[in-house]
């Protein structure tokens, strides 16, 4: 691929400040909730539960669609192999945040807070080097080696696999991050929704979630 026909993937840096800003937030927000206040640790495990679940269906996404052409592709795979290989590493401390979210959400207390601030600390660490990584070495690949076409199979083939049980959480905090152009194409990819609202539906939940979780 030329350098006149460059994919434009600047939209993948925008999507990770979804996970870059719940991560940042993540000791302030579990320090919300008082022992004791279940309402308030179901909010904040839901939150953090649906982002979880959406770092997942993302990575699962890119193991599909994009780590596979970009191997096959690029002249030099083992720079593309060593930021793929680093999924795995997410993925097990995905798992260990999961864990401290359930026993939080079930007995909000000074040590399940703690240990989920330690869990969502340990998974952020691998994560946002794992972002910088991809950023920095793998886009810029990308815009090389994949077709726009290719690339834009990406947004949805993520939300395909977003198993969390607030799916207007996560394109909330999704869109908020995009341009307008990049909202409608998103939109216009998506599947029609189970529920009676279209794409755009869901706003209100989201607003009023976010106001509540004060994020």
């Amino acid at each position: 691929m030329s350098t006149s026909m460059l994919t434009d993937t600047s939209d993948m840096v925008r999507f990770h400040r979804v996970f870059r800003e719940a991560f940042a937030t993540a000791p302030r927000l579990v320090a919300s909730v008082a022992p004791g206040d279940l309402h308030r640790a179901q909010l904040v495990s839901d939150y953090y539960a649906n982002v979880l679940r959406l770092l997942h269906a993302h990575h699962t996404g890119e193991d599909e669609l994009l780590m596979p052409k970009l191997l096959e592709r690029y002249p030099d795979p083992e720079a593309v192999r060593a930021v793929a290989e680093q999924h795995e590493g997410v993925d097990k401390g995905l798992a260990s945040v999961e864990a401290a979210l359930t026993s939080f959400r079930e007995r909000p207390a000074p040590e399940t807070a703690a240990r989920l601030v330690g869990a969502l600390d340990s998974l952020g660490t691998a994560l946002i080097r794992h972002l910088d990584d991809e950023e920095r070495t793998l886009l810029p690949i990308a815009a090389r080696y994949v077709t726009q076409e290719e690339w834009a199979a990406l947004p949805e083939n993520g939300l395909r696999h977003f198993d969390g049980d607030r799916p207007w959480l996560v394109l909330g905090l999704i869109r908020r991050h995009l341009t307008c152009a990049e909202v409608e194409e998103m939109d216009a990819a998506m599947p029609p929704p189970p529920g009676p609202s279209g794409p755009a539906g869901g706003w209100d939940d989201f607003a009023g979630f976010m106001a509540e979780l004060g994020a």
